[in-house]
């Protein structure tokens, strides 16, 4: 009986041209991540603070408080929808 023979020339060969097809992450994507990823955070302290803001505008009754926290929601999710197209495309 005889070993099998290992071809390490083609292993090697098969490994580089892996190493080639895999995408490198860059330095632009790093950033391009970190700031979706602080978007994302301040946008939903934005939503909780006006959900908050609603709660305790029904808790109270006061119709001014729950129509503020309606209005600024609203212009907040136009500007993170906007912004956030923009931080993608970029």
């Amino acid at each position: 009986m005889s070993a099998p023979v290992i071809d390490t020339t083609a292993r090697a060969a098969a490994a580089t041209a892996s190493a080639r097809t895999a995408p490198a992450t860059s330095a632009r994507d790093e950033v391009k991540a970190a700031d979706l990823l602080t978007f994302k955070i301040g946008m939903t302290m934005i939503a909780v603070v006006l959900t908050l803001m609603a709660v305790i505008g029904v808790a109270v009754g006061s119709p001014l408080l729950v129509i503020t926290a309606g209005l600024t929601g609203s212009v907040a999710t136009m500007v993170g929808v906007y912004i956030g197209i923009n931080l993608i495309a970029a």
